[in-house]
Order: structure tokens, then C-alpha cells, then sequence
């Protein structure tokens, strides 16, 4: 009964913690999440993950990509490691893309956006148009306007048949 309660307290600080954040506070949501992943086993692959991926949101917020980066290969190593292939992976992959995309690291982008494609066209294909539209942009801000079109396109049917 108290592993339950203190999963039940982890969870309400998340859900916390993500209110914050969506009203902006989102200084007071990063310690929030950070003491909600202390107190969470890092076993936890239903909850752990969701936690660092919403984690990264408050840290993209105030500008802090290495804090987001770094929560994005945590979140992504464990659902890795419990070979988590869900919705949370792909929303994992898609976090992670954004920030490589804001780093300009175009290399890491393309690979990123597309596993996090594949695991999109998998397991929900309803958000294949982001990778696509992702894809696309990368290709346009490195000079490459025929791919770029080429992905909008796709990003444009996808988001059509979701």
C-alpha cells in the first residue's frame, strides 16, 4: 500500500508539474519533475519516461537544449532497454528531433526524424505527418528544396488521412 501511495503522489507531482508548465511557470515545473523523478524508480517504464519526456519541455522552454537533450536520451534509453515501442517512443523520438532541429545538428535531425517515422508509421500512424513535415524543413534549411517539397507534401497527405 505505500509503494501505491508514493506512485500515486509521483504521479500527481507530474500532473503538477506539467500544469505548471503550461502556465508558464516553467522554472517551478522543472523541480517539480526533477523531484518526482527522484522519488520515481528508474525501473519505471510506464511512468519515468512520460515524466523526462515532459521534463524536456520545461527545460526547451527556458532555453536549456543540453538539460532537454539529456532527458530525451534518458527517456529514449529506457524505452530502448524495455523495448517500448508505443506511442511514447514516438513521442520521445519527435521531442528529441525538435531539439536537434533547434541545435542545427541536421545530421542528427534526418536520422532522428526518421526512426522516429518508422516507429510513427508503426504504432501511430496518425502522427506520421510530424516526421514528415520535420524531414521537411531540415531539408530546407540545409539548401535542399526539392526533398523539402517532396516531404511537405508527404507531412500534408499524412496529416489529411489522420
Amino acid at each position: 500500500t505505500n509503494d501505491l501511495v508514493t506512485g500515486d503522489a509521483q504521479v500527481a507531482l507530474v500532473n503538477a508539474a506539467s500544469m505548471c508548465d503550461e502556465l508558464g511557470d516553467h522554472a517551478g515545473a522543472i523541480v517539480m519533475f526533477r523531484e518526482a523523478l527522484a522519488e520515481m524508480p528508474t525501473d519505471a517504464i510506464e511512468k519515468r519516461p512520460a515524466a523526462l519526456i515532459n521534463l524536456s519541455q520545461a527545460l526547451q522552454h527556458i532555453g536549456d537544449l543540453d538539460g532537454a537533450q539529456e532527458a530525451l536520451e534518458q527517456a529514449r534509453a529506457l524505452l530502448t532497454e524495455h523495448n517500448d515501442e508505443s506511442m511514447q517512443r514516438v513521442a520521445c523520438l519527435l521531442s528529441l528531433t525538435a531539439v536537434a532541429f533547434h541545435r542545427q545538428s541536421w545530421a542528427y535531425a534526418i536520422e532522428l526524424a526518421t526512426e522516429s517515422l518508422d516507429a510513427a508509421v508503426r504504432f501511430a500512424p496518425h502522427l506520421a505527418g510530424h516526421p514528415l513535415s520535420t524531414l521537411g524543413g531540415i531539408y530546407f534549411e540545409t539548401g535542399r528544396p526539392e526533398p523539402a517539397v517532396d516531404f511537405m507534401g508527404q507531412a500534408l497527405a499524412a496529416f489529411y488521412r489522420a
